[in-house]
């Protein structure tokens, strides 16, 4: 997350902005991100937090304009919200930076304490949402519920942590079956742990042999498990 301005000055400049002042140049770019067959997916995957990934802009006077992650003003905007993230990534001088800043519509955001956040280990629920090909039928949920939520229930934790009763809640199946979504109670990953990679063998596992899988976390589940297609 770094900028460069225009005395060749490196730094990171996170702020919180009303939505309504972020504009899209290309709407061509916005209306292909919604177009994506797993645009649905992403989107009710995002319903499930309240904090959406930030945008990159630049700034022109008053406004934000979107240089990337457009598909996440667009679910922005779907899910009403009223105000999103973004990394600045250009201004035109530092006087329009400032001028900017000091807008009713921004909130300078602290992303060191943010960086500082994002390294340390804590345990919670997370959402784990999935979309199948077709609909799952009886017998494939039981299969679903024993390989995948089994899983994700029996993934070991730290010592000295006090486990709730319930490790796995919220288990559904919306959009007439086509998905299933839950709650896991699990350690946040810092990038290293050995459960994620052992997930990744169990989706691949269920895609083959059971039901393919669409998207996973909203992303495409091509794009999580390289290779696959070929498989």
């Amino acid at each position: 997350m770094v900028l460069k301005n225009d005395d060749s000055r490196m730094e990171t400049i996170v702020v919180d902005i009303e939505i309504d002042w972020v504009v899209v140049e290309d709407m061509n770019i916005l209306n292909q991100c919604k177009e994506k067959i797993t645009y649905t997916h992403l989107r009710h995957f995002c319903s499930k937090s309240d904090l959406l990934p930030t945008l990159d802009i630049r700034i022109f006077n008053e406004f934000a304009i979107i240089t990337s992650e457009h598909i996440y003003y667009a679910i922005a905007k779907d899910l009403r919200h009223t105000h999103i993230r973004a990394l600045v990534r250009n201004y035109p001088s530092k006087q329009n930076l400032s001028d900017f800043l000091k807008q009713p519509y921004v909130r300078l955001v602290d992303w060191k304490l943010l960086l500082e956040e994002s390294h340390e280990e804590f345990i919670s629920y997370m959402w784990f949402v999935f979309f199948f090909e077709t609909a799952l039928n009886t017998e494939q949920k039981i299969i679903f519920e024993k390989e995948i939520v089994g899983f994700f229930e029996r993934v070991e934790m730290p010592r000295g942590i006090e486990v709730p009763l319930d490790r796995i809640k919220d288990l559904n199946y919306p959009y007439s079956q086509r998905c299933a979504e839950f709650q896991a109670y699990l350690p946040i990953p810092l990038g290293g742990e050995r459960w994620i990679y052992d997930s990744m063998a169990k989706l691949l596992n269920f895609h083959k042999n059971h039901v393919p899988i669409v998207s996973f976390q909203g992303v495409p589940i091509r794009n999580i498990l390289p290779g696959i297609d070929s498989e």
